[in-house]
């Protein structure tokens, strides 16, 4: 979680704690190399009990009527638009998302391969998940 609290991520500004975590080995896999599965980086995976509710799935457009939200608010170009001193709009939606006290959420990877990935929100009060490491 100290990276993304520290750098940021697509969900979570600076000073934000988060875990981004996949439902499956090889998506997290390309998650990590950040788009260049062919210069792999050092990566250690494990395998997280999360006892955490709720958890928004957001991997089907049909639910994103009732949020008020497109595709292209989990799409944006986060880190472009944070090095500009703009507001991400999946930031927003993450804050949106915490305050309403939603755990987590799990969104279609932005890897190449495009698998289901899972993040992990603080709530508002900086809460977070219980998380059982294995």
């Amino acid at each position: 979680m100290k990276g993304r609290h520290c750098h940021g991520g697509r969900f979570n500004p600076v000073g934000t704690p988060a875990l981004y975590t996949s439902l499956r080995m090889e998506t997290a896999w390309l998650e990590a190399q950040q788009g260049f599965p062919f210069n792999p980086q050092p990566l250690t995976i494990c395998a997280y009990d999360v006892d955490s509710e709720p958890v928004l799935d957001l991997s089907n457009p049909s639910s994103f009527g009732e949020l008020g939200i497109s595709p292209d608010t989990l799409a944006c170009p986060w880190e472009d638009l944070a090095d500009k001193g703009k507001m991400p709009p999946s930031w927003e939606l993450a804050k949106t998302l915490a305050a309403r006290d939603v755990a987590g959420i799990i969104v279609p990877s932005f890897a190449p391969a495009r698998q289901q990935a899972t993040e992990i929100l603080s709530s508002e009060n900086g809460q977070t998940p219980h998380l059982h490491v294995s």
